[in-house]
Parts: structure tokens; C-alpha cells; sequence
């Protein structure tokens, strides 16, 4: 049969089953298998001859872009990303418990731009406040900071003036 009644109130196809419970799979993973799955064979690895010991990555919401299962954006759970946002502040990313099986709406984004230091306390009440990845504060914090700092506009040059005394004749 092309189209059948299975345990959904929809008509499905066999083809719909196949892509839901492919996509489920992910769901059904544990971290730490997906953790083993993705720590070798990933798209966004950087491997370079000269650093054999250092491994990059350029995952989505890996604060420091080292390759550990601690900074990993795809294999846990609770994430959080800083990011820059444009000319001035920083987007800060934290994925929520709820709309696990839509992905487009499981990252929660909130831009932050006011100073570097108000934009440490709210990094730090978001995570280390919140009991959410309290592990991460520090290089979120880290990280902001220099964005920020590189979204700074160069002080101009300023020559010194030089004081000309004037000889009394």
C-alpha cells in the first residue's frame, strides 16, 4: 500500500516513517555515544600536520573551538554560545529543554549590548545563576571579552605637543 493508518491520526507514508525515525535517532542517542560518533568524523574538524596533539573544531557554540566533549555545541545537552553581533555586542546562545524534536526552534538567542561589564554579569547570571552549564561561565565571560574588546573603534594617533617657551628679550 502506498498510504496507510498507522499509530498517528495522519495519513503517512512508509517514506514518512523512515525520515521520522531517522531524524529520532538522534533524540534516542545519549550523549556520550553521540560524543563518540562525532568526536573523530565531523565536518567541522580541523586537523593540521603540524599540531598532531591540538585538535580544532568549527562547531556552532564551541566557546574555545577545541575538539573535547566539555566544549562540544553538538554532543551536550545544554550549550552556550557567544557570538558576535554585528558592529557592537554579543549574542549569547543557550538551547532549550523544550522543542528538542524541532531544531530550529530548540537555540535560544539574547543580545547583549551594553558594556564589557554588564554584558559579564548577565553571562554569568544566565549560566553559573542558573545552574546551567555553571562550567562554562568563565570562557563565555572570556570569549565576550574580546569580542567586545575587538569591536572597540581604534583610538586615533595623537602627536604630543611639545611646549615652545618663549625667550623673554
Amino acid at each position: 500500500k502506498v498510504g496507510f493508518r498507522g499509530p498517528f491520526t495522519r495519513r503517512t507514508t512508509p517514506h514518512a516513517l523512515q525520515d521520522s525515525a531517522r531524524n529520532s535517532i538522534a533524540f534516542i542517542m545519549s550523549a556520550d555515544l553521540q560524543w563518540a560518533v562525532l568526536r573523530n568524523n565531523s565536518s567541522f574538524l580541523l586537523k593540521r600536520k603540524e599540531a598532531r596533539k591540538v585538535v580544532m573544531t568549527k562547531e556552532p557554540n564551541n566557546l574555545t573551538g577545541l575538539n573535547t566533549f566539555k566544549y562540544s555545541g553538538l554532543a551536550n545537552k545544554r550549550v552556550v554560545g557567544v557570538e558576535a553581533n554585528g558592529e557592537r555586542g554579543v549574542v549569547l546562545t543557550t538551547r532549550r529543554k523544550a522543542g528538542a524534536q524541532k531544531p530550529k526552534t530548540q537555540l535560544r538567542s539574547n543580545t547583549l549590548k551594553s558594556n564589557g561589564r554588564a554584558i559579564n554579569k548577565t553571562l554569568a547570571k544566565e549560566t553559573a545563576g542558573n545552574f546551567y552549564r555553571a562550567d562554562l561561565a568563565k570562557d563565555a565571560q572570556r570569549r565576550a571579552s574580546a569580542i567586545t574588546r575587538s569591536q572597540r573603534k581604534a583610538a586615533g594617533k595623537t602627536t604630543r605637543k611639545t611646549l615652545r617657551w618663549k625667550s623673554k628679550a
